[in-house]
């Protein structure tokens, strides 16, 4: 192989242009001089003013190379020589040893494509060092392109609170250069993996320009050679689909816990379990150990990936959500079990069956959502009725337009006889107190694109489950307010990932105890890459400790949107504040943050404080 590409690379140095110097040296045809210029196609007339002066021959030759040197612009080593072959110039001799000395000058200027790639790599070192943010989560992704071994992913996966982000970092940095030294074409998968996360993506592309530049692309693939008379067992072919599928799974679970405890017993160990729920702090922790454990499961038994796959479809059935990415994923991991199945001798085809149909089942789900929607949307003739002034549940109200204008009374009513709802239809904002579920139905005919912010008081959960995903995802609001109304780790998930995507919610407002530790790491988890929200309002809820502390540290660390952060009436300790405090050193989008009083001496004593002081206020 590295014969092969030094050939391509003394190919490409035959194209470019040769010196003056090196043609008067090597190429010294002494009176043949107007013959090789003829073959280098020079004007016979310009060639004829050169031969008409009294000058040696030697000058002659080296004014014809002057004059093809600065006419041709693609004047290459290669015409040379094969002007020299022509019969009519005779000189095969000199051309044989004219490209001996090439071959000797490309000996010493050559660098072979894995030291280039290896140079590539340790120019850009320093800078991904400093941009690296989540190597855990990049980890992942270099996993599933085989860019790092199983042993480096368990490394990077593992919790231990004794090890610092420097650390994990190191250990990363360090397991990419020794794959990049031991095959050079990996550097390009590593790349674009860099290039996809928004840390690292000016780096990665960096990195695949000089890729590009300066490693010849006729040979940069890997060609697998099959492995005759080895036999592959159900478990590799396992593993090896897990591992295809390991960057998808590792950004599509959010919510790690659940899932643990849907897989406890049958895939995962008592200790795995408590394990995620110990790190139940971090999304990205508890999710990094809930795959380790799935991946040591499947190595033992192919047959617990049907089961994973089993709770992936369970879990997004009961999440009461579309989530498009997670679906994708799950397509993908049946089609591949498909092919495992006619691959395999070993009967499991009920397994599998049962797992396909449980699929579809849920797919059939997913369009009847669909469905649901739009005709709701289109729903818009709603009963006017009669309703006492003591069962007001909802009025549509603006702040900025006169009570007399542009308004509609009109009201809803359930199923339930004596369950009924006014509305002050007026322009800009729609307010509900107490919704139930119909009620919920029957306002998403009467939501309008005019009305840009939505107030929710006293919400279940049904109703908040029901209705915030639908709103989100017309993308028209750009306010949503939630007042007393707890909203779970479920509820929060029941619209993440309309969340994640959005482009139109500006200011989100969870207060007065509406949202705890565990809503918080949902939601930070939801908003790490939404590109629209500004504000974000979590103040007032006692239920909010240092627990949800890594959470939110991790959001400022990657999120480059949110510009105010409200967290005062809040339960942070010191720890929790400093963890804030730490990962505001790097953030440099976020405007002001909203502590409690309390805690000002303790961000008094930050070593950080006074590079973030203008951000922070106390109350």
């Amino acid at each position: 192989m590295a014969t092969q590409h030094k050939e391509i690379s003394f190919n490409a140095f035959l194209s470019s242009t040769p010196t003056i110097k090196e043609l008067t040296e090597h190429v010294n045809v002494s009176t043949n001089w107007c013959t090789l210029g003829t073959m280098l196609d020079l004007d016979q007339r310009q060639l004829q003013d050169i031969n008409g002066k009294a000058i040696p021959s030697t000058q002659k030759m080296i004014e014809m190379f002057n004059l093809w040197l600065t006419t041709t612009p693609t004047a290459s080593r290669r015409q040379v020589l094969e002007a020299l072959r022509k019969s009519v110039v005779g000189e095969n001799a000199l051309a044989y040893e004219y490209e001996k000395h090439l071959r000797e000058l490309h000996e010493t200027t050559y660098v072979p494509p894995s030291s280039e790639a290896v140079s590539i790599l340790q120019r850009n070192i320093q800078s991904l060092n400093e941009a690296l943010v989540s190597p855990v989560q990049v980890s992942q992704l270099l996993y599933c392109k085989r860019c790092i071994s199983e042993a480096t992913l368990d490394e990077m996966e593992r919790i231990d609170q004794r090890r610092s982000l420097d650390d994990k970092k190191t250990t990363l940095l360090t397991a990419i250069q020794e794959t990049v030294s031991s095959d050079y074409r990996k550097l390009k998968d590593i790349a674009t993996v860099l290039s996809d996360v928004a840390q690292t993506r000016d780096i990665g592309n960096e990195m695949m320009t000089e890729y590009e530049e300066k490693i010849p692309q006729d040979d940069d693939s890997t060609v697998v050679q099959p492995q005759v008379g080895v036999v592959i067992s159900n478990e590799d072919c396992a593993s090896d689909i897990l591992r295809n599928s390991y960057s998808a799974l590792s950004q599509s679970i959010t919510q790690p816990v659940r899932m643990a405890e849907l897989l406890h017993g049958e895939v995962i160990s008592d200790e795995t379990l408590s394990c995620v729920m110990s790190t139940r702090g971090s999304v990205s922790d508890s999710r990094a150990v809930l795959l380790k454990a799935v991946r040591d499961a499947v190595h033992s038994n192919y047959k617990h990936l049907e089961l994973f796959v089993a709770v992936l479809q369970k879990d997004l059935k009961e999440s009461q959500c579309i989530n498009v990415q997670k679906e994708e994923v799950i397509d993908e991991l049946k089609e591949k079990i498909s092919s495992l199945k006619e691959k395999q001798t070993i009967n499991k085809e009920s397994i599998i069956k049962d797992t396909e149909k449980g699929l579809e089942s849920f797919k059939e789900l997913s369009e009847n959502r669909q469905e649901t929607k739009q005709k709701l949307e289109n729903n818009s003739n709603s009963l006017v009725k009669e309703i006492p002034k003591d069962s007001d549940i909802f009025t549509d109200e603006s702040s900025n337009i006169d009570d007399s204008s542009d308004t509609d009374t009109s009201s809803l009513d359930s199923d339930a006889p004596s369950a009924k709802v006014q509305v002050v239809r007026k322009q800009y904002s729609m307010r509900l107190t107490s919704p139930s579920l119909d009620q919920c139905e029957k306002l998403i005919g009467k939501l309008k694109d005019t009305n840009k912010s939505v107030i929710l008081i006293h919400s279940s959960s049904d109703s908040t489950q029901f209705l915030i995903p639908i709103i989100l995802e017309r993308g028209t609001i750009s306010q949503l307010n939630i007042y007393s109304s707890l909203l779970t780790r479920g509820d929060i998930l029941s619209f993440s990932s309309q969340l994640s995507t959005d482009k139109s919610l500006t200011t989100l407002v969870l207060n007065i105890g509406s949202i705890s530790d565990d809503g918080v790491i949902a939601l930070a988890e939801s908003l790490l890459y939404n590109k629209a929200l500004k504000n974000l309002y979590l103040n007032d809820n006692p239920g909010i400790t240092s627990n949800s502390a890594h959470s939110l540290a991790e959001l400022l660390l990657i999120n480059k949107t949110l510009k105010y952060l409200y967290l005062h009436r809040t339960n942070f300790n010191t720890d929790g504040v400093m963890m804030l405090m730490e990962s505001l050193v790097t953030n440099d989008t976020l405007v002001k943050l909203w502590l409690d009083k309390q805690h000002e001496k303790t961000c008094f004593a930050s070593p950080h404080y006074k590079d973030i002081e203008s951000i922070l206020y106390f109350l």
